[in-house]
């Protein structure tokens, strides 16, 4: 969900946390959102802490100067942290930060400093990701990135996921691929998830944007096919720790991006792509299985990881039910 900080706190000192907040489109108040997920048990990815673009990320209100900007920075990490503790289980501390250069004025050592911040001031149980590139910019921006990394990591930061990105955007491109391009092949999508693995942390595909190449039933199957083979690959590789899709309904991307990159039409029908998903996520990686019990041994099955609910028939004829979350081999329930 969108922290960034522009859209947050457009005008200094009155952030738009409630719903009463003015609308901006696709920075929804954050207040709101939260407690809607928090009534549903879905986790929450909070997208950026500190985002080094001005364009996007920097209140209009920033000052031009590295040393006046370094206490804000440190109190706008400090009141997420205050307002939404552990609600929020997982952040990208900062977001695109290897092509600084090129981005604006900045901090001093701004990334690292906004670890060591978000250290200080969010509960031990909150992840921190590092969020950069994308899958098929190449060896040698993998390996900076993993150095870039490994260098937080080793000065004492904090960094708990190495986010990659993999947009999509153009139809042309979503044309290509269909075509046999060698864009997005296998071998290309292992080789930068083997060389990310270098940084010793579990990888979060953190912005997905598949684009159909247009609304037609082909183009929509093309997006559909291309999504199921990126996320079963994705989902193969010991090192992903999760996905997350980036732009839910068509026409809701960013200006520029593509209008039919989303799960949903723009009148909030599923197509091809959510079917995809849908098969994937809830039917082909969950495991539903009846076995019988041998008197006096265990049973034992081979299975996703995640939580179980198990019902079976005691020793005595009666039905009973219990839960277990399936995290190590061997995990499960004991005694009875």
């Amino acid at each position: 969900m969108p922290f960034y900080w522009r859209t947050l706190e457009p005008e200094q000192g009155k952030p738009r946390y409630t719903a009463d907040s003015p609308y901006e489109y696709r920075r929804p108040p954050t207040d709101p959102v939260v407690a809607y997920m928090e009534s549903r048990g879905v986790n929450i990815n909070g997208h950026a802490i500190i985002y080094g673009m001005r364009r996007w990320a920097h209140p209009t209100w920033m000052p031009e100067d590295r040393k006046a900007m370094e206490p804000l920075f440190e109190k706008h990490v400090k009141e997420l942290a205050e307002r939404y503790a552990g609600r929020v289980q997982r952040w990208d501390v900062v977001n695109e930060s290897i092509d600084q250069a090129n981005r604006g004025l900045m901090p001093d050592d701004y990334t690292f400093k906004t670890f060591v911040w978000a250290d200080k001031y969010f509960p031990s149980t909150v992840r921190f990701n590092s969020n950069d590139n994308n899958i098929y910019a190449g060896l040698n921006m993998h390996r900076r990135y993993v150095e870039i990394v490994r260098n937080l990591i080793d000065r004492g930061a904090r960094v708990d996921c190495v986010g990659v990105q993999m947009h999509i955007y153009s139809p042309s491109m979503a044309t290509a691929i269909a075509n046999g391009a060698d864009i997005l092949t296998p071998a290309v999508n292992r080789e930068a998830l083997d060389c990310l693995s270098g940084a010793e942390r579990p990888i979060h595909v953190s912005e997905v944007t598949v684009c159909a190449p247009d609304a037609t039933e082909t183009g929509l199957a093309i997006q559909a096919e291309i999504t199921r083979n990126l996320y079963r690959l994705w989902f193969s590789h010991s090192s992903v720790m999760g996905i997350t899709w980036w732009n839910l309904v068509d026409g809701g991307a960013a200006p520029g991006e593509p209008s039919f990159s989303g799960l949903y039409d723009k009148d909030m029908n599923p197509k091809p792509a959510y079917d995809a998903l849908d098969r994937l996520i809830n039917h082909q990686w969950k495991t539903r299985l009846t076995l019988k019990a041998e008197a006096k041994k265990p049973v034992a099955f081979r299975g996703f990881k995640g939580r179980y609910r198990v019902s079976y028939t005691d020793a005595s004829g009666a039905a009973q039910s219990a839960e277990f979350h399936l995290v190590h081999d061997g995990d499960g329930l004991s005694g009875g």
